[in-house]
Order: C-alpha cells, then structure tokens, then sequence
C-alpha cells in the first residue's frame, strides 16, 4: 500500500517536471516492492527523459522480466536499446512487441531499422525487409518506411525496387534533400546517369551549399567525360 502511494507522488512529482525527486520515490516504492511492474516502467520512461538511456535500459529491462507481456515495456526498450545502438538487442524487443500487438506499424519499422543496421550477420538483411514490408502493410502512407525499403533494396543492389521506393517516398514526405540524393545513387547503379543528374540539380536548386549533392554530380561528369565540369562540382 504504501509502495503504490509512493508511486503514485511519483506521478505528480514528474508531471510537474520535479524529476529527481519523482525517481527517488519510484526507488523508494521498488525497494518496498521489488516486482511492483508500474513502478520499474515509469522509471525507464523518466531516465529516458532525463537522457540517462543505461538506467532507463535496465527499469524496462525490469519491467519485461516481471511482465512478459506488455507491448508498451518491449517497444520501450527496444527504444532505448536503439538509442544505445544496441541494434541486435532492440531487434528483440521490437520483435517482441510485434508479436504482442501484430498491427503495430511503429514495432515492425523499427524492428527493421534495427535490423537494417545489423553489418555482419547476413540473415538480419532479410529480417529487415520482411519487417519493413509488413510495416508499410500496416501504413501504406508512411515516407520513412518507404525510404528504408529503398536503403534495404539498394543494399541487396536490386535498384528498379530501390528507385520505386524512393521515388514513393519523395510522393509522401515531399522533396527531401537526402531522399533525393538516395535516389541518384540508384540511378547511378541502374546507369540511368541523366536521371541522377536531374535528381541532383534539384537538391542544389533546395540546397545550394548541399556538397554530397556537388560531389555526385562530380561523378556524373566524370560518366560523360566532361573533367572540368567534374573538378568544378568538386571544388564546390
């Protein structure tokens, strides 16, 4: 009884942005009941606030232990976890919360994304196309799903897909300089060197001091054999 009063000051103390002390009554109300589940959440969440991301860890990491099932304390710590680029890690959690609420866009995108950014092991690639093209099921109208498929089918070097992804991501979110340039290296791979240059020349048009967009189009000139134009785009 008196863990939950302590609990609930807590509550007050953090909506009224008195943080500290809101932690040291969590503490207090976890010290007299060590499974209180609420008590280690709400403790994740205000060291995540507070941006002490190994302490928020270890609250969530908690709560998971004491309740295998809630979706808010996976997708929180796969957060977290993300936060802390403990990609493989957060993968799970996210993972876990996909399967605790299958209708999750937000839990299979950032499953992806973590497992997008998982180099060394060969099958996470995969994981993370399954993921994102569930998200984008869930979300048909959602740029940054559609811009990870594009980094993912670029990495696995099939560029029709990639320039569609991109291409439909542009169509959402509207002319994002980084977007573009994601683009043009499509083409670039797809050999289709005029359309990257295109793509390029409208970055600079949005962004005239863009140098990866000048130095891209360094390497298109260099494609038609026009060197003083590349070494200018260089020198940009």
């Amino acid at each position: 009884e008196r863990a939950a009063e302590l609990y609930t000051e807590a509550i007050i103390l953090n909506e009224t942005e008195d943080k500290t002390e809101a932690i040291e009554k969590l503490k207090q109300a976890i010290e007299l009941n060590s499974e209180f589940t609420l008590a280690h959440s709400m403790l994740g969440d205000i060291y995540f606030e507070v941006g002490d991301y190994e302490k928020s860890e270890t609250a969530y990491e908690k709560a998971t232990e004491l309740n295998e099932f809630s979706f808010n304390d996976f997708f929180n710590l796969g957060k977290v976890r993300q936060v802390l680029k403990k990609f493989e890690q957060a993968a799970k959690a996210y993972v876990r919360a996909c399967e605790l609420e299958p209708e999750n866009a937000a839990a299979h995108l950032n499953a992806a994304k973590c497992y997008f950014e998982i180099k060394d092991e060969p099958q996470a690639l995969d994981n993370a196309l399954e993921y994102s093209i569930r998200a984008k099921e869930l979300d048909p109208m959602a740029g940054d799903t559609e811009s990870l498929l594009g980094d993912i089918y670029q990495a696995r070097k099939d560029n029709v897909l990639a320039i569609e992804s991109y291409k439909r991501a542009l169509e959402i979110e509207g002319n994002k300089p980084d977007i573009m340039i994601s683009l043009a290296v499509s083409y670039f791979r797809a050999k289709q060197n005029d359309s990257a240059r295109e793509v390029l020349d409208s970055v600079i048009e949005i962004d005239q001091s863009n140098s990866i967009a000048y130095r891209y189009l360094g390497v298109y000139y260099i494609r038609v054999n026009d060197f003083e134009q590349a070494l200018q785009n260089y020198l940009m």
